[in-house]
């Protein structure tokens, strides 16, 4: 190079921009990823707001009637991810980006080998603790799920599963239950051995 400069060096750069300095990012504090809360009442009106974009959108298929039909989509699937992770997050779970069935939950490798009804299943969300799967939690409508027959489907595969009274639906408020699935005591064996003891 003969002593020669390359081109892009800082010595070959304009002055304004010899002069300014790298930014420090240590200074500036990540500002924190929290998504608010939703509110009660908020997925009711994105749902009726989504169902009015449809019902105009048939009318009058404009680009514009369109473009509001989308937004009202992805409006009330954002709001309805921040419900689900406000439900873990109070149970120190959080989503499984890679979700799972209530199958996997069930001990053991027969865990595909039994079938749960729809309802158990329906709108389901995985959550995990850690790497470990911690629930799965179904959001079936009322008429379709019974408590009773969960209760034999859970005693039989080693889960557990309850109602969670105290959350509103974030699929269908009004409509739909939230259903927690979680592992329980493993199934117990036909014949019971003095050493087998309870959960």
């Amino acid at each position: 190079m003969n002593g020669e400069l390359h081109p892009h060096s800082e010595i070959n750069l304009p002055s304004a921009r010899r002069g300014r300095r790298a930014p420090d990012w240590r200074r500036r504090p990540a500002l924190p990823r929290v998504s608010p809360p939703v509110k009660p009442g908020e997925i009711s009106q994105l749902l009726a707001e989504r169902s009015w974009a449809h019902g105009l959108v048939i009318v009058d298929p404009s680009p514009k009637n369109r473009r509001a039909v989308i937004a009202a989509r992805e409006a009330l699937g954002e709001a309805r991810e921040r419900a689900a992770a406000e439900f873990g997050r109070v149970r120190d779970w959080k989503l499984a980006q890679r979700g799972f069935m209530l199958q996997d939950l069930i001990a053991g490798r027969n865990g595909w080998m039994s079938h749960p009804e729809h309802a158990f299943v329906d709108h389901g969300v995985s959550y995990r603790r850690g790497a470990r799967a911690a629930a799965f939690v179904a959001q079936p409508y009322r008429p379709a799920f019974k408590l009773a027959k969960a209760q034999e489907f859970a005693r039989e595969n080693g889960l557990t599963v309850h109602v969670a009274e105290d959350a509103e639906s974030w699929w269908f408020p009004d409509m739909c239950i939230v259903v927690v699935w979680e592992r329980g005591c493993p199934p117990a064996p036909q014949v019971r051995r003095r050493f087998w003891g309870g959960c």
